[in-house]
């Protein structure tokens, strides 16, 4: 039985890395809606929908256990980005199901909807890796120093990539305007200037430095609570 129990839940963290993998790659992939054809960013819009769902369901548990058990720090910053990812989602399905033109009935919100889902979009490329970086805070935790004093040379390598592709997304952050579009002070997406690729690669960046500041912040709240 235990064993029975143990491969259920191998098979569950396996599938739950699935999902993971998927939403941020459909994710990114949407960033890059420019410069693919519409129909297949729409298409992609639904898969992310289609996917996150998915993930909702798969975690449904540990969204039921929050009105149980002590509430600390840690457990209450997961809840608030859980919270603001859950928001996110029907934000950008509603406001894209309004652009997608599938319903003339509901083109009167068509400018509504437009500003509502070029701010979630842009919102989504931080909350979503933040709140994925929050899981990664172990791995901070792995690169220190172990019991036996010492220190995980391949996870020091590994944090040092992450860290340095963190700092180039602080300079994509910058130069592809994100804070304009999510404040809506750009109403428009300005014209792509690099092919497709390097365009999501700009984009995985700034998600990257997302994630490297969700891990970093749960850390520090679980350092506060050791001490």
């Amino acid at each position: 039985m235990v064993f029975l129990l143990t491969e259920r839940a191998q098979r569950r963290r396996c599938v739950r890395r699935v999902l993971d993998v998927a939403l941020a790659c459909l994710l990114l992939a949407q960033m890059g809606y420019q410069l693919m054809p519409e129909d297949l960013h729409a298409v992609l819009g639904a898969a992310l929908v289609i996917v996150a769902g998915a993930h909702l369901a798969i975690n449904g548990a540990w969204l039921r256990s929050l009105g149980r058990g002590r509430m600390t720090a840690a457990r209450a910053a997961f809840a608030v980005m859980a919270c603001a990812s859950l928001l996110l989602m029907p934000s950008l399905a509603l406001s894209g199901l309004v652009l997608s033109g599938l319903f003339p009935a509901l083109q009167p919100f068509d400018t509504a909807a437009r500003a509502a889902h070029l701010s979630s979009s842009y919102l989504a490329l931080l909350v979503f890796p933040f709140h994925a970086g929050m899981h990664a805070a172990p791995f901070l935790r792995a690169s220190g120093a172990s019991r036996a004093g010492k220190r995980s040379p391949v996870r020091i390598v590994g944090l040092v990539i992450w860290a340095v592709i963190a700092l180039a997304g602080v300079c994509e952050f910058a130069s592809l305007h994100l804070w304009d579009y999510i404040t809506l002070r750009a109403p428009f997406v300005l014209p792509a200037e690099a092919p497709l690729p390097i365009y999501l690669a700009q984009h995985g960046v700034v998600a990257a430095l997302s994630a490297l500041l969700g891990a970093i912040a749960m850390h520090a709240l679980k350092a506060r609570k050791t001490c």
